[in-house]
């Protein structure tokens, strides 16, 4: 994800079928440039991505990208 010079951090709230998923777009240090660091209700996602399931909850991603 890109986000505007100026922003820190986002967070969008997406609905998929009946899931709703609270999606924390955050610039962190330590991340290298041109990589990021995804989570999904407090376990790593490897991958880098975050599954879309319709299960009916509500489910908690951060994604860390480059503070630079």
């Amino acid at each position: 994800p890109r986000l505007p010079g100026k922003w820190n951090e986002v967070t969008i709230h997406y609905r998929h079928h009946q899931t709703q998923y609270h999606i924390h777009i955050i610039r962190f240090d330590g991340i290298a440039p041109g990589s990021c660091h995804v989570s999904m209700d407090g376990e790593d996602q490897p991958d880098m991505t975050i599954p879309m399931r319709d299960d009916g909850r509500e489910h908690q991603a951060e994604v860390r990208i480059p503070r630079t």
